[in-house]
């Protein structure tokens, strides 16, 4: 099993942005059902934040998907490393909006926005258990 963890920009606005995500959680739910892959998805200014933790080759397969998803663009690997066991493993894509405690996790580690590309290994960790313990969210559009 390995995790990784991309982000993205998103090529949408609003006032498509909800469609468009609970497009994209759908989707992305049904497929990471078939393959046993977990995950969390964040979305906050426009970019997207998500680890997918499975298989190896499900995770290639579903990042080969998303290169060619019109929704996504900038797509850039941060983290990718083997695990043994999924922290995830209740979701097959946990969704997180726009949430105070993780406005205040970047503003802990010095930086005034949402900027996931600028963590470190550790910091990503920390961002993650933090994200394990938040409750998800339902979104219909």
């Amino acid at each position: 099993m390995q995790t990784l963890c991309y982000i993205s920009h998103a090529t949408f606005e609003m006032p498509m942005q909800m469609q468009h995500l609970s497009d994209i959680l759908t989707e992305s739910r049904q497929f990471n059902a078939r393959h046993d892959i977990h995950g969390v998805l964040y979305f906050a200014d426009g970019q997207f934040l998500q680890c997918l933790e499975g298989q190896t080759e499900d995770i290639e397969q579903l990042m080969q998907c998303i290169r060619r998803d019109p929704r996504h663009q900038n797509i850039n690997v941060i983290f990718q490393q083997p695990i043994t066991q999924a922290l995830f493993a209740g979701w097959s894509m946990k969704f997180i909006s726009r949430q105070h405690p993780i406005k205040q996790f970047f503003q802990s580690q010095h930086y005034g926005q949402f900027c996931p590309d600028k963590l470190s290994s550790e910091q990503l960790q920390a961002l993650l258990s933090l994200m394990y313990q938040l409750d998800g969210d339902d979104l219909v559009a």
